[in-house]
């Protein structure tokens, strides 16, 4: 998750112009676009960074039982998720890579 939606945790979106500077408001970031080469600025919502860490927040079990209907790149995808955590839990790790095998041997 963005550290600045970990520092404001009631933060709902921000604006990030295109050097990756974050604003509250989205005015104040399109003057500051102005003096940049790359004038373009995108909203970054909560919603959006939760999403994308989808595989981190479920439970081991639910990836678990996911995994016999997941493709090869769902699984990897998976399994760099887990592996990106500050502790990857050793049992998920060790059952996507059992998938990812038996999806590679087909």
């Amino acid at each position: 998750m963005s550290d600045l939606f970990k520092q404001y945790p009631d933060l709902s979106h921000y604006y990030e112009t295109s050097d990756g500077t974050p604003f509250y408001k989205e005015e104040t970031a399109q003057t500051y676009a102005k003096t940049l080469n790359d004038k373009r600025i995108k909203a970054v919502y909560r919603e959006d960074i939760i999403d994308e860490e989808g595989p981190k927040t479920e439970t081991a079990k639910e990836i678990i039982a996911k995994l016999p209907d997941m493709d090869l790149e769902t699984a990897q995808d998976y399994l760099t998720a887990e592996e990106s955590l500050e502790t990857p839990r050793t049992t998920v790790v060790a059952a996507i890579q059992k998938r990812i095998a038996e999806l590679q041997a087909k």
